[in-house]
């Protein structure tokens, strides 16, 4: 039997095989996951003009998971059987791999194109949540004009917060596309890391949350490389429990507001702080009175039509969500208004239902306030991205992060990492532009034929699991006290 020390040491080295291939990609230039970004300066992002083929990339990118995947699960199982590598060295590890990948153009989408068209707009006097980038200045900006379709002619999504570093970052890049990205970039990279750092702080001594998050592969490539607003939000969330774990309860809350100002799904977060405060009336007051202060500002400031797009948002289906197939063959018969009304009723009720499971699952959290939030945080998270009708690869740091927060359940660990690289997969390369006809109809497979069923088989799994627990456990009515790992 291999040793857990030989064990955690192949896991690491899958992880950095992972990354280099991930950073060999972003240096090879413009190509089917990478969207050009412009004539590059003296300053970052760097890249060659090498011409990949989207086959080429296909092939790194598929390798880069399959070894990250591998190693994820090699980590987390020596750790499991003992091994214990420094925290300080797995941090400079990560701090090494974020800032090399931050170092390349972003990959996998185009969203960072958009983050930056919207920060242009706001910066030079406009409004990112009523004006769309195809109508800003004509189509003729510099910035603005760069976003790809089919979010050309799309107004924000984000919050406030995430806006006002966009706009600061295009302030600084001015008319410069590839600074204003790469500056956005780092911003990514920051949260990213500074993430990995609370979290090795709420558990000292433990490497599980840094294997985790830190260095954990799939993230690194679907956050870091990918450039996108989730790392940045998914700080000020975490942020939150070290502040809960120290009593601050006024920062916990402002803490919540500002990832919720970022993206709005990390209002789970929030209601995972509610459900530890519970019986605390007076800490609860505190943290909701800072929330509540602080988004009101934050929207104050970001004017009327902030939320605009949230009703639109919510009637889209990806097509690698389980939903993918079950709303797209609906929306013929029943038309599409009727299609997504039942789709979202049924994915709420799903959500339910996985929640309730996990909460059979999932190990007590225990006396320390922090981790009974991360608990509930983690199982409305999972349950959410599980269950969302539109889910993307990155989304998916909703759950990573209260998963690492809890140490790593290995059952619900097991299933989540499964399924990130499944929906990783899905979406390489990442652009359609560019793609042969060979390699666009491998990713559609994927997407369409492939991942929706698998992510079938995740929900089953925890539910069937939820059910055997259910089943064994004396008195059938009480929560299990064995945990999963």
């Amino acid at each position: 039997m291999t040793s857990p020390a030989r064990l955690g040491g192949a896991g690491v080295a899958g992880a950095l095989v992972s990354v280099a291939l991930v950073l060999l990609t972003g240096v090879l230039g413009t190509s089917a996951t990478q969207p050009p970004l412009g004539e590059l300066g003296p300053l970052p992002p760097y890249a060659l003009d090498a011409g990949a083929s989207s086959g080429l990339v296909t092939v790194l990118l598929v390798c880069a998971l399959a070894a990250g995947a591998a190693g994820l699960g090699c980590a987390a199982a020596a750790v499991v059987r003992g091994w214990r590598p420094s925290p300080r060295r797995l941090l400079v590890a990560s701090a090494i791999c974020t800032a090399a990948l931050v170092c390349v153009p972003p990959m996998g989408s185009a969203d960072h194109l958009s983050y930056a068209s919207y920060g242009r707009i706001a910066a030079l006097g406009g409004d990112p949540y009523l004006t769309p980038p195809d109508q800003f200045a004509g189509d003729a900006d510099p910035v603005a004009s760069a976003v790809r379709d089919p979010w050309r002619s799309t107004p924000s999504v984000y919050g406030p917060v995430a806006t006002g570093v966009q706009m600061i970052a295009s302030r600084v890049a001015g008319d410069d596309l590839a600074l204003t990205v790469w500056l956005l970039s780092l911003t990514s990279g920051i949260g990213f890391w500074g993430t990995g750092l609370l979290l090795s702080r709420l558990r000292p001594g433990d490497p599980m949350p840094l294997l985790l998050w830190a260095l954990n592969p799939l993230l690194l490539w679907t956050l870091v490389a990918g450039a996108h607003v989730d790392a940045l939000a998914v700080l000020p969330a975490v942020g939150a429990l070290a502040a809960l774990a120290r009593r601050r309860h006024v920062a916990a809350g402002v803490l919540l507001a500002l990832a919720v100002a970022i993206k709005l799904p990390f209002a789970l977060a929030a209601l995972g702080v509610a459900w530890a405060l519970r019986r605390d009336a007076r800490a609860l007051l505190s943290a909701a009175a800072g929330g509540v202060a602080t988004l009101a500002v934050a929207y104050a400031l970001a004017g009327p039509n902030a939320l605009d797009r949230l009703g639109p948002a919510s009637q889209l289906v990806s097509l690698a969500s389980p939903w993918g197939p079950v709303a797209h063959a609906l929306d013929g018969p029943l038309g599409f208004g009727t299609s997504r009304w039942l789709t979202r009723c049924a994915a709420a009720a799903l959500a339910l239902l996985l929640a309730l499971a996990l909460h059979r699952l999932l190990p007590p959290a225990g006396e320390r306030r922090e981790q009974q939030a991360a608990r509930v945080w983690l199982l409305l998270a999972l349950a959410y991205v599980l269950a969302a009708p539109y889910v993307l690869p990155w989304y998916d740091a909703l759950a990573w992060a209260p998963l690492a927060a809890l140490g790593g359940p290995v059952l619900v660990t097991a299933v989540l990492a499964a399924r990130s690289t499944v929906l990783a997969a899905a979406y390489v390369p990442g652009r359609v532009e560019g793609m042969s006809a060979r390699v666009e109809d491998w990713t559609l497979t994927g997407r369409r034929d492939v991942a929706p069923w698998l992510g079938w088989l995740a929900v089953a799994a925890l539910l069937g699991w939820a059910a055997q627990r259910l089943r064994r456990a004396p008195g059938r009515g009480r929560s299990p006290r064995a945990g999963t790992g």
